[in-house]
């Protein structure tokens, strides 16, 4: 089915510019233009036909550039703060305003701005195109509409009791049946799909219910202006891809969610409101099939070689934990240069990212991340940092779990404390506030001190620094 788009004016101007005007929304950002927006608002005015119910307008929504050093606030007023100045554009007013706000890591959801729960978004740095931004956007505002779902239900099922390795050995043909199923329409696969969830009793589907209509929606409103590739292909992909340990109960259930609602649209099935009423997808899709489909197939698959061969990779994956950390603590320890450490007190609202292989350490208290993105918030600090290998050990300091984060210094880390220009120093320094900034690095802290001692810096927050004194 085609879907056709709305038509949107190509001039993009302040009030009372004439047409034609570039909006000087930031240094480097007039490609952020009228084509930028009407991509934009495409994708948002198709998220009303892909559930019934659900508009995004019905949240303000602030997108953040840290480097253009502006924001954009849609579907809001900014009329109360300082410089901040209307766009209109297609009937739609959009404001500038000529400041930036902390984002912890990409997004934020349910945050005051202006007197309303708003979604808070950091522009992606590629962003010639919306799209990135987009996807995150309208993922975050679907899960506002969540709140007003009922609870959970026929999702209690008994969980058989497996090993890790058989857990994850049959997760992994689960997910190829699926798969399968998703590509081809094949009816048999998606038998083979159920008969093997049903026998791990699945008990992933809230996370489905939940973040895989959220993606479901996301991709399936962006796809309408940014092409097919977006929706199916990539979910495919994804399907492909995450069939590791730590995707088993989270990562993979993205897409698995995603994945049962096009197969239930396929069949003409009317599974949304069920879903908001309570069920997940799958209750709806086995609801469907008919137990004589799935008789035996299980038996079949535990007595093939290819199980046999498949177990004895998951047991390997399974077994090769705490080795792979310690290669991991090797290859963290034999980079060169100064380690950065950032000692923070966690709060919630906080919230992490990671890009690339990721390993746990055996007590699941620390982590290593190959090209991994740590983000965190609350009102005394911000971290983004990036690149190489980066650490978070866990600690506790007074009641409190402490989070740290370490890495080798970034060559082009520039830092400003108190307002000025500084370079790191052997000794302690104070500070009221603090910004490190740099290709790979954008810390702010209100308060702590930092220590360089033995090639090593170590930035505390005032709290931890008040625990310590404690001691």
């Amino acid at each position: 089915m085609k879907h056709a788009l709305l038509t949107f004016l190509i001039a993009l101007a302040p009030l009372g510019a004439r047409a034609g005007d570039a909006p000087e929304l930031g240094p480097g950002r007039a490609v952020i233009d009228a084509a930028w927006f009407t991509e934009l608002f495409q994708a948002i005015d198709a998220t009303e036909n892909v559930w019934p119910g659900f508009r995004f307008d019905a949240f303000p929504l602030l997108i953040v550039d840290r480097i253009g050093g502006y924001s954009i606030l849609i579907g809001g007023n900014a009329g109360s703060i300082s410089g901040a100045a209307t766009l209109e554009f297609a009937g739609r007013t959009v404001w500038r305003i000529p400041q930036i706000y902390d984002v912890p890591g990409t997004f934020q959801i349910s945050r005051p701005f202006a007197g309303r729960d708003t979604t808070w978004v950091l522009l992606d740095p590629e962003f010639t195109r919306p799209r990135k931004t987009l996807q995150t956007a309208i993922h975050e505002h679907f899960h506002h509409y969540q709140d007003g779902w009922a609870k959970d239900r026929r999702t209690n099922r008994k969980r058989r009791k497996l090993d890790k390795a058989t857990n994850l050995a049959l997760a992994r043909f689960e997910q190829a049946a699926l798969t399968r199923a998703l590509k081809d329409d094949d009816p048999d696969s998606l038998y083979e799909f159920a008969a093997i969830r049903d026998y791990r009793s699945h008990s992933g589907g809230l996370v489905e219910r939940k973040e895989g209509t959220a993606l479901y929606v996301e991709r399936s409103s962006t796809r309408k202006v940014f092409g097919e590739a977006e929706f199916v292909p990539f979910i495919l992909q994804e399907l492909g891809r995450r069939t590791d340990l730590e995707s088993l109960n989270y990562g993979r259930l993205y897409f698995t969610g995603a994945a049962i609602g096009i197969i239930l649209d396929r069949a003409g099935v009317a599974w949304k409101k069920r879903v908001e009423d309570g069920e997940t997808q799958y209750d709806v899709l086995r609801d469907r099939i008919p137990d004589a489909n799935l008789a035996g197939r299980v038996d079949a698959l535990l007595q093939s070689t290819a199980y046999e061969d498949a177990l004895a990779k998951a047991r390997g994956n399974t077994g090769a934990g705490a080795a792979e950390w310690e290669q991991a603590v090797v290859l963290f320890e034999s980079q060169t240069g100064i380690l950065l450490t950032f000692a923070l007190d966690r709060e919630p609202g906080q919230r992490r990212a990671f890009q690339g292989r990721a390993w746990n350490s055996p007590n699941s208290r620390d982590r290593i991340a190959e090209n991994a993105r740590s983000f965190s918030e609350n009102s005394r600090w911000v971290a983004d940092v990036r690149g190489a290998l980066v650490r978070e050990p866990r600690a506790v300091v007074g009641g409190r779990s402490l989070y740290a984060i370490e890495r080798i210094l970034p060559v082009d880390a520039s830092w400003i404390v108190d307002g000025e220009a500084w370079e790191p120093v052997p000794g302690v320094t104070s500070f009221e506030n603090l910004e490190i900034s740099g290709s790979e690095i954008t810390v702010r802290v209100n308060g702590g001190e930092i220590e360089f001692k033995n090639n090593r810096i170590t930035v505390r927050s005032a709290w931890v620094v008040e625990q310590l004194a404690a001691r």
